[in-house]
C-alpha cells in the first residue's frame, strides 16, 4: 500500500508514496477523517467530557 524509495546520498533521503492499492483507500480514509473532525467538535460541547481533554 505504501512504496518506499531510498536514495543513496548524504544526508539520507527517503520518499514515501501510495501505491495504486493504497490510493484505492483514499476515499475511505477521507471519510474517516471527516467523521473524526465532526466527532471531536461534537465532544467539545458534550457535558460528559471536559473540553480540555479534547484537542
Amino acid at each position: 500500500m505504501i512504496s518506499r524509495k531510498i536514495y543513496p546520498e548524504i544526508p539520507p533521503k527517503v520518499e514515501y508514496s501510495l501505491t495504486d492499492l493504497g490510493k484505492q483507500l483514499e476515499p475511505t480514509l477521507l471519510s474517516l477523517e471527516s467523521w473524526g473532525i465532526k466527532y471531536v467538535e461534537t465532544m467539545k460541547y458534550s457535558k460528559n467530557i471536559p473540553s480540555e481533554k479534547i484537542d
